[in-house]
């Protein structure tokens, strides 16, 4: 789950997709052009570590989601 999910994401990372849609969403919110440190955030996610934290974060989620579903099954299912 996490291949699929972090291809897609690099995919997008790579060819500006993911940079322009987060530079839209941030100029939509009300306070973005009052506020310099949301420019620099938008700044910050758009780079290569910025996009990095996002993977990372996501495979944390897919992974524990997935340990905690198979712990959850087994406990059910009442195997040793």
């Amino acid at each position: 789950m996490f291949t699929m999910w972090g291809i897609a994401f690099a995919a997008m990372g790579l060819s500006g997709a993911l940079t322009t849609q987060i530079e839209q969403r941030m100029k939509t919110m009300p306070f973005y052009s009052d506020n310099p440190a949301y420019m620099q955030m938008a700044h910050a996610m758009t780079t290569g570590p910025g996009i990095l934290l996002p993977l990372g974060f996501g495979f944390i989620v897919i992974i524990c989601l997935s340990v905690a579903g198979g712990a959850l099954g087994a406990k059910s299912v009442g195997g040793n």
